[in-house]
């Protein structure tokens, strides 16, 4: 999957075909500063240093954020094509797609592990 904003607009290209998630772009970077201040509270939180392990684990984090997140508004603009208002596409959006994030998420934190 490769993303790219051109003039403002964001365009998610998956497979070969490209979907123009609109005036987007500012929603998906959004999830960015909050995912990083999440994970240095969490340092904080549990005494830990900030090295070059826990760098690339912020790095890895942030992508999952950002994926998710056009996953999350690609799927609320596709409602909002039909006859949903914004409020109840954002809310059947959000039902719908949380279980495929939280799998992709899990899946790449226990692939992160190391196993014993």
């Amino acid at each position: 999957m490769v993303n790219t904003a051109i003039l403002g607009r964001c365009w998610c290209t998956d497979h070969g075909g490209a979907v123009q998630l609109g005036d987007s772009a500012a929603d998906i970077m959004l999830s960015v500063p909050m995912a990083g201040a999440g994970a240095l509270l969490l340092l904080v939180l549990t005494g830990s240093s900030l090295n070059i392990v826990s760098g690339i684990g912020m790095i890895l984090l942030i992508s999952i954020v950002v994926r998710n997140a056009i996953l999350l508004i690609d799927y609320t603009l596709k409602l909002r094509a039909g006859v949903l208002d914004r409020r109840l596409a954002l809310q059947e959006a959000g039902a719908r797609r949380l279980r495929p994030i939280l799998m992709t998420s899990l899946c790449t934190i226990l692939g992160c592990c190391r196993w014993r």
